[in-house]
């Protein structure tokens, strides 16, 4: 049993706290940030698919009724899982990340094909670039935001302080950079860092972590691998 630092904004924090409760640990909750939604002109022209890079897209941006007949492509399951939630049928899973979804769309649907890529006012990839490179086009509305929190929750800080907490799951290279700023003047020694991706590991190497750890998969599922498998 471990007590882990939970850094997801909600409402992902309190699922994947519950999941870390079924696992036999203790989750800390300490949101990073919250999304807040953006105005934006729903599209008018048709699409190929559409692409979701994130979970939190489907949430607010163009509902299946605004484009109708587009295939949609998340970068993940828990993506791919937010989509269906938001009521898109037909949605494949690239499995991977940013490069790994417009490598498939790419490979499946001849150029130029024209993409609709909602996503965040934070650029963590940038489809728009990676494809229009590639002789396709891309229309990507900024349908939300990012507010990042000013300073970790009390209990997670004594908790911290005091070595009572073991770990801290890091899913965004934004996160954990976050995570790093507002924990600076604490001692992170007795913390493992679990990492989604390299990218993210790599921003906690230098860090003064006991440990880092990175997934096999930037998925949800195989962060929680790692705390089966330690």
């Amino acid at each position: 049993m471990a007590r882990l630092i939970v850094t997801r904004p909600q409402p992902q924090a309190d699922a994947l706290a519950e999941q870390l409760r079924g696992l036999g640990h203790i989750p800390l909750l300490a949101p990073l940030s919250a999304y807040a939604p953006l105005v934006f002109t729903p599209p008018q022209q048709a699409f190929d698919a559409v692409l979701f890079t994130s979970a939190a897209a489907p949430r607010f941006g163009p509902g299946p009724d605004q484009i109708p007949g587009a295939s949609v492509f998340a970068v993940g399951e828990a993506t791919a899982q937010a989509a269906r939630g938001a009521g898109f049928a037909d949605v494949t899973s690239a499995q991977g990340d940013g490069q790994a979804l417009a490598d498939l769309v790419a490979a499946r649907y001849p150029k130029p094909a024209r993409f609709l890529h909602p996503r965040g006012a934070e650029l963590g990839f940038d489809m728009a670039a990676a494809l229009t490179a590639q002789g396709h086009e891309v229309a990507a509305p900024i349908v939300y935001q990012m507010v990042w929190e000013r300073d970790l929750p009390e209990p997670v800080r004594a908790a911290i302080t005091s070595g009572a907490a073991n770990g801290v799951l890091l899913l965004s290279p934004r996160a954990a950079q976050h995570f790093l700023a507002l924990s600076k003047s604490l001692p992170i020694g007795a913390l493992t860092a679990y990492c989604m991706s390299p990218r993210i590991a790599q921003i906690c190497a230098d860090a003064q972590f006991g440990h880092v750890t990175v997934a096999s998969r930037p998925e949800i599922a195989s962060v929680l691998d790692l705390l089966v498998d330690g």
